[in-house]
């Protein structure tokens, strides 16, 4: 009796210890998968978004419907240089590059033709047409970029970037929509922090939202993660096209003015 005694007393004891130390060590603890990846991860979120990928709907994040305030600048010397060596085909079908783009202040955003919400990929094209008007009112229609990345280069055509376009009210004057070369694509994405994941149910892509404002340069102005104010990246574009206008060099103004003057043909 006491032998079986001690044996039920030794057992309770050890379990006593194994509870408090298993409580113990789980105190504070959140599993890696469980946490949520910090604001400024954007990578590490876009390659989350492979863990949702059979969510049958796309955006479904409250967070990304969100208006976002902006943040101060960097400076010019401090801004991060985009890689522009990225080919794609346009609306036109027409190949052309990044850099070919270069020279201009721009936004670019990303989205899908096929995409079934229409608070997310048809407001961001809805956005941006907007956007477009209001850059005509400031003069600033000859003088920017507005760019729309397909993230759905297996099915996105030129004719669907057109029609989803007309559909919008998106202009193609200064405005580009723009299918990725596949071979490119997982390094586009990669650089530019592009948060979308693969190929889900029902054809659909689970994504977030981003907008990213560029210098003439490429030089990274703002990465916003979420929706925006219109009016905001706009005074965004005019301050980054007096920015450009300024660093032209004086020397290379004056040197203009007089080639203007003179006459076309020698007398």
């Amino acid at each position: 009796m006491t032998s079986q005694f001690m044996r039920r007393f030794v057992c309770g004891a050890v379990m006593i210890v194994l509870t408090v130390g298993l409580t113990a060590c789980d105190d504070g603890f959140e599993p890696v998968s469980k946490r949520e990846a910090p604001a400024d991860d954007t990578a590490r979120q876009a390659a989350n978004l492979d863990d949702q990928s059979d969510t049958p709907n796309v955006d479904n994040d409250e967070a990304s419907k969100k208006f976002v305030e902006p943040e101060p600048w960097p400076a010019r010397e401090k801004r991060w240089q985009l890689g522009t060596d990225y080919r794609f085909t346009d609306q036109s079908g027409q190949a052309i590059r990044l850099s070919d783009l270069k020279g201009r202040p721009l936004v670019i955003s990303y989205f899908f033709t096929h995409c079934n919400n229409p608070e997310m990929c048809p407001k961001i094209v809805t956005e941006f047409a907007k956007m477009q008007r209001l850059a005509d009112e400031v003069d600033l229609k000859d003088k920017v970029w507005f760019i729309l990345v397909s993230f759905d280069p297996g099915r996105d055509t030129p004719e669907l970037l057109t029609q989803t376009a007309e559909g919008r009210g998106f202009r193609f004057d200064n405005g580009r929509m723009l299918i990725p070369n596949t071979q490119q694509f997982s390094e586009f994405k990669e650089e530019y922090a592009v948060r979308a994941g693969r190929m889900g149910a029902g054809g659909q892509i689970n994504h977030k939202v981003d907008l990213r404002v560029l210098d003439h340069e490429f030089g990274e102005v703002r990465n916003i993660g979420g929706f925006w104010k219109n009016e905001d990246i706009i005074d965004d574009l005019k301050r980054l096209v007096e920015e450009q206008a300024a660093a032209v060099p004086k020397a290379e103004t004056v040197q203009n003015k007089v080639d203007d003057d003179r006459p076309l043909t020698s007398p």
